[in-house]
């Protein structure tokens, strides 16, 4: 199994899950939320991608699942 790291880039998470990036800049606006499924660093204009976050909105789980999976990342 390949080593995905935690946060991915757009061009990333289209090899992950499969989507068009034009679908994940669609899903981000409507599904996805800012601090849960991603983040957008100061300084950069595209957001990073919380890997475990997509993984659970893929497998179905709720939203509280993927944002206590968001709290359980040490600082």
């Amino acid at each position: 199994m390949q080593n995905i790291p935690m946060y991915l880039k757009p061009s990333e998470v289209k090899q992950y899950i499969g989507i068009s990036q034009k679908t994940l800049r669609e899903l981000k606006d409507e599904v996805f939320q800012k601090g849960i499924h991603y983040f957008i660093p100061p300084g950069l204009k595209h957001p990073l991608w919380y890997r475990d976050a997509l993984l659970s909105w893929i497998q179905g789980d709720s939203e509280d699942e993927a944002r206590n999976l968001n709290n359980s990342i040490p600082n």
